[in-house]
């Protein structure tokens, strides 16, 4: 299901992993689709499918998810990214 140009915004930011704070994912909103770019090794341009409720997919038949984490006044504030493996990394909205 799409979302609006302002709710993808709530998303867009630079985000950190927690255990490597000098790589960062970059994520943003072209047109009504969210995209992440990671500065990882091997990493691209990924375009995230929501799922509703702060879920985001690679693709809509994944498994792989990517949630958004909220703080106590609702303001996006972090990441998951889970794999079917059941592993997950998690990032800081850092800007």
């Amino acid at each position: 299901m799409p979302l609006t140009t302002g709710a993808l915004a709530e998303y867009t930011g630079t985000y950190a992993p927690a255990w490597e704070k000098s790589w960062t994912i970059t994520v943003y909103a072209d047109g009504n689709h969210l995209f992440y770019d990671a500065v990882m090794p091997g990493d691209k341009k990924v375009e995230l499918f929501s799922g509703g409720n702060d879920t985001f997919f690679v693709t809509p038949e994944s498994d792989d998810a990517y949630i958004f984490t909220r703080d106590a006044a609702g303001k996006v504030n972090g990441l998951k990214m889970y794999t079917m493996e059941g592993s997950y990394d998690e990032s800081e909205k850092v800007a």
